[in-house]
């Protein structure tokens, strides 16, 4: 993500979304170290081998 991220800024966009399932904690903690917060959930949305999972919305907000 550190190798992205800079070039996200630098083309002039506020903000990075990443939509993560809720089973995924290994993502969900490298989004949270990476600065990244949790600005929705959306319960029971997909349907994954049977089982309904929740959508995470992570936001990082450009500095000002």
């Amino acid at each position: 993500m550190q190798q992205f991220e800079p070039r996200i800024w630098e083309a002039g966009f506020h903000n990075i979304v990443a939509l993560i399932t809720g089973e995924n904690t290994a993502s969900v903690r490298l989004f949270e170290k990476c600065g990244y917060t949790e600005c929705a959930r959306i319960k029971q949305v997909a349907r994954k081998f049977d089982r309904l999972l929740d959508l995470l919305i992570y936001q990082k907000l450009r500095a000002s």
